[in-house]
């Protein structure tokens, strides 16, 4: 989730990444969204975001 005002910069996102974990865990993709779903207990819906994409 990015702060109100800010962009999304795919490289600048994948090089901060590769600089700080494996190569292999790096994401292939990335999107933004404008709040992440949760369930009433606060967890984030994983399979509500998945079907963002």
């Amino acid at each position: 989730v990015l702060k109100p005002g800010r962009m999304l910069d795919p490289a600048a996102l994948a090089r901060h990444c590769v600089a700080r974990i494996a190569r292999y865990k790096v994401p292939k993709e990335f999107f933004s969204v404008e709040v992440l779903p949760r369930t009433g207990s606060g967890k984030i819906q994983k399979h509500l975001l998945r079907a963002l994409k």
